[in-house]
């Protein structure tokens, strides 16, 4: 993980032009300032989410966003392409996956998205808004890029597969207990999301970002094989 020297030294002027409280975290745009002055990344504005859906907004720096958009999800939700909170620049996304606590340690997010200590910037042009559990999520467009992070650093092939492995088991026991049919969804979805891991081998000391296009012609459960 990164030190705040380091994370101030790779913030994005965006980020870097909201200014800072008085112990230096940023004012990001989507956080409540707490009584004592400070930034409670805790506590999100309700009006910030609305205005950023409504009117194109970065959920992270508050300005226009472009034609693409970029998410933080985790595994599950990356299999699910699904995501909880709304759209971000690609650098201010990636800024977060490298400072936010609950993408670099997300056991202090209780979220099933986040697992085994990785997240990723997915980044796609279409999304929809998503009614789950009296909720809004966001069901994510194909990607033009997905980048891989584990503890605030770039993520390695073998980090992202281990993760992988975690959330096709939680998918898979709760496609069991509803039918075949959402068995093999839950297989389609590996297959689609392994072209958009890091390469075999690698060593994560640059942001693994997956070709872009469709992969081979595997079937889903012969794709998955790797992540049973």
């Amino acid at each position: 993980m990164k030190t705040k020297e380091e994370l101030r030294r790779i913030m994005p002027e965006r980020i870097r032009m909201l200014g800072h409280d008085a112990i230096g975290n940023p004012l990001l745009y989507f956080a409540e300032r707490g009584a004592n002055g400070l930034m409670n990344y805790r506590a999100v504005r309700a009006e910030a989410v609305d205005r950023c859906i409504t009117h194109g907004l970065c959920y992270i720096c508050g300005q226009p966003l472009g034609r693409n958009k970029a998410f933080l999800t985790g595994p599950v939700g990356a299999l699910r392409q699904i995501a909880i909170d709304p759209p971000c620049h690609r650098g201010c996304a990636v800024f977060a996956a490298q400072a936010c606590p609950y993408f670099t340690a997300p056991r202090l997010r209780p979220d099933a998205m986040l697992t085994n200590n990785a997240c990723c910037v997915w980044t796609t042009r279409s999304f929809t808004s998503l009614p789950i559990d009296n909720a809004i999520h966001y069901h994510l467009g194909k990607p033009i890029e997905v980048t891989w992070f584990s503890q605030g650093e770039p993520a390695s092939h073998e980090q992202v597969l281990r993760a992988m492995q975690s959330a096709l088991r939680i998918l898979l026991d709760v496609a069991r207990d509803d039918s075949e049919a959402a068995v093999n969804a839950v297989l389609q979805s590996v297959a689609r999301l392994r072209q958009y891991m890091p390469a075999e081998g690698g060593h994560g000391n640059q942001p693994a970002t997956a070709p872009r296009g469709e992969g081979g012609g595997n079937s889903p459960r012969q794709a998955a094989g790797g992540c049973q």
